[in-house]
């Protein structure tokens, strides 16, 4: 089967691609690039990179909910982003698409609408991004990984499956670390969070005499945040130094290590690192993004404290002796918060992934068959 997937929330994504057959062809349609302008590679870039996997790049503009000085340039882009997505599909041919949601998912999905392929969406939040209410108007199913986003798509053919957990993950889960001191894996998501390496760089002595600090920086040429961290670690005494890890990105497997054996981890809230702890019942403080649709990250913030596995802190809130004070705290209360580990992993479906799959296979099946039944016999 020929199958293009589109990135953007890539990590579900990939945890789909890993349970499709071998044999498929898969093409990942999304963006090389992290911010216009910059030389950071996205995550699903990477990644596809590395793997083998055929990746052709869109440049879609984002949609606006305000009007803003970037409305107009999206705006004048989308059609271009439609434009694009016609030609990789034409070109690739493919049985079924599969969207991620996302500002990319967008014009790939109705660029096959306009090609009569069928289109697979999964929304991964606990309600609908405005992306995903437009896919939904095409797609030919509708996987939800919460049951509060069925009534988003009401009159459409919706499917709870859960949000898929990568394997990484999965395998992690049972780690236990090889030192005594506490561990701390300080994380902004892939791209980093400026906001919070700002805080954490005030009270970096003091989480170094305590903790292993564990410390994923991001990669912006604009904040330089890892030249001046990397810059600190070299200033360290030989001792104190090997307490700190640090880069500026790491990879799913390193990831996934650290998120099972970590004591603690402090981190931005999007919906795929919030459930992936859950799986793995780890301690967290999140600092949920305060922007974004409909405060997205704020809700999965609340969802975990409200399961008692871990905290959260709003951004404005945010100061080095609160953020050391709480780290302090939460790591003295452990027993606490590892009682709730089973309540939140109830928010995990582990067959996500393979239900997703099953979806893409029915609907591409027809036209697959269709598409082999007219090419040239030899």
């Amino acid at each position: 089967m020929r199958i293009a997937i589109t990135g953007g929330h890539f990590s579900p994504a990939h945890s789909v691609i890993k349970k499709l057959n071998k044999n498929d062809n898969i093409i990942v349609i999304g963006r090389r690039f992290a911010f216009e302008g910059d030389a950071n590679e996205t995550y699903e870039y990477q990644v596809c990179k590395k793997e083998g996997i055929a990746f052709a790049e869109i440049n879609a503009g984002r949609l606006q909910r305000k009007l803003t000085a970037h409305s107009i340039p999206a705006a004048l882009k989308f059609p271009k982003g439609i434009y694009d997505a016609i030609k990789i599909l034409k070109d690739f041919n493919p049985d079924v698409v599969v969207t991620f949601g996302g500002y990319v998912g967008l014009p790939v999905a109705l660029a096959a609408s306009i090609l009569k392929i069928p289109v697979v969406l999964h929304e991964q939040t606990q309600n609908a991004g405005l992306s995903g209410k437009l896919i939904a108007k095409v797609a030919s199913v509708i996987c939800v990984s919460f049951d509060t986003s069925l009534k988003h798509f009401k009159n459409k053919n919706v499917l709870l499956t859960g949000n898929p957990i990568r394997e990484e993950i999965l395998k992690s889960k049972n780690l236990k670390p090889q030192t005594s001191k506490p561990i701390v894996y300080i994380t902004g998501g892939s791209t980093g969070s400026h906001a919070i390496n700002n805080v954490v760089y005030e009270i970096l002595p003091e989480l170094l005499q305590e903790f292993i600090v564990i410390h994923q920086t991001g990669n912006s040429k604009e904040t330089k945040d890892f030249e001046r961290f990397e810059g600190f670690h070299d200033m360290l005494d030989s001792k104190i130094r090997k307490n700190y890890i640090l880069s500026e990105f790491f990879t799913p497997d390193e990831v996934a290590s650290f998120m099972g054996k970590a004591t603690l981890v402090v981190s931005r809230s999007g919906i795929n690192t919030v459930l992936e702890l859950m799986s793995m019942g780890t301690v967290s403080l999140f600092i949920p993004l305060p922007i974004g649709q409909k405060n997205e990250q704020l809700e999965n913030s609340q969802l975990f404290a409200n399961t008692g596995l871990g905290e959260y802190i709003l951004q404005k809130d945010l100061t080095p002796n609160l953020l050391l004070s709480t780290m302090r705290a939460m790591i003295k209360e452990q027993k606490k918060y590892h009682k709730n580990a089973e309540k939140a992993q109830k928010y995990v479906h582990y067959d996500a992934a393979e239900k997703i799959v099953e979806q893409i296979y029915f609907y591409g099946k027809r036209r697959e068959e269709r598409r082999t039944s007219q090419s040239p016999k030899d």
